[in-house]
């Protein structure tokens, strides 16, 4: 087992079973393919998806469209497509639960990336267990006291910065690359930005991830108060655009 940080940080391990959950990961996908009622957000991030496009990600709503999983792994690998925090498939909870060891039923989300998307700098309010099914991806982490800067409350956004990190090294920062069969842990408030950097079945990067409410000691973080407020406000807009018919601005990743 290998570990990263201490119990306050970041921390990543091994469950020796690479193989076998390399085998999973095919399963998954096929039974994934098999449901072609069930359709998903996906998120079309275009250049946004690119390490050097930190502003641009982190200030823009990105355009999403519904997708079956045939059609997003029909169209996946040539695009910047994102099948990102899937939760509503009761034969996806079953089958992870069912894979991944766990002391109690969980609500899993899954997230399937092309080779090379980068999810900038941002921080949860969750604690966040990750499991790496397929390929690899690199986590730099910072911890919460660390010298980046939220965006504002009224972005689209307001839990990412828009500091440019792929060529700079900021203070604290611990680098980590996860490959199938490693699991990582994040405790919330803590910065980071994430990147495909290995592709594995179907050339396609695959994680699962469990959220976790923090302790009550890190619920008192202003950091995460203020995202707490920002997620109320979005929920508020978007239950009046329900009710009004109103469309909230969006903007379009190729024009910029």
């Amino acid at each position: 087992m290998l570990n990263y940080g201490t119990n306050d940080g970041p921390f990543v391990s091994s469950t020796k079973t690479v193989y076998t959950i390399n085998i999973h990961t095919t399963t998954l996908l096929a039974l994934l393919s098999a449901d072609s009622n069930n359709h998903h957000l996906v998120r079309d991030y275009k250049t946004l998806s690119l390490s050097q496009n930190a502003w641009k990600q982190a200030t823009s709503y990105i355009l999403s469209r519904p997708m079956s999983f045939k059609d997003f792994l029909a169209e996946a690998k040539e695009t910047t497509m994102y099948w990102a925090m899937h939760r509503d498939s009761a034969k996806l909870q079953e089958y992870l639960n069912a894979t991944i060891p766990q002391t109690q039923p969980c609500e899993f989300s899954l997230w399937i990336s092309p080779l090379g998307h980068t999810e900038q700098v941002h921080y949860d309010s969750y604690s966040n267990t990750v499991y790496q099914l397929s390929g690899s991806k690199t986590w730099r982490l910072w911890p919460p006291h660390a010298a980046i800067t939220p965006c504002s409350l009224t972005s689209p956004n307001p839990n990412f910065s828009s500091l440019d990190v792929h060529d700079i090294i900021i203070k604290d920062e611990v680098t980590i690359t996860v490959h199938a069969g490693d699991v990582l842990h994040i405790p919330p408030g803590w910065w980071h930005s994430v990147t495909g950097v290995a592709c594995g079945v179907d050339s396609l990067v695959v994680s699962a991830n469990v959220f976790s409410p923090p302790p009550l000691s890190s619920r008192v973080s202003w950091r995460l108060i203020r995202l707490k407020i920002a997620e109320a406000t979005d929920e508020m807009m978007e239950r009046y655009r329900v009710m009004t018919g109103a469309e909230i601005p969006v903007i379009d990743a190729t024009n910029l």
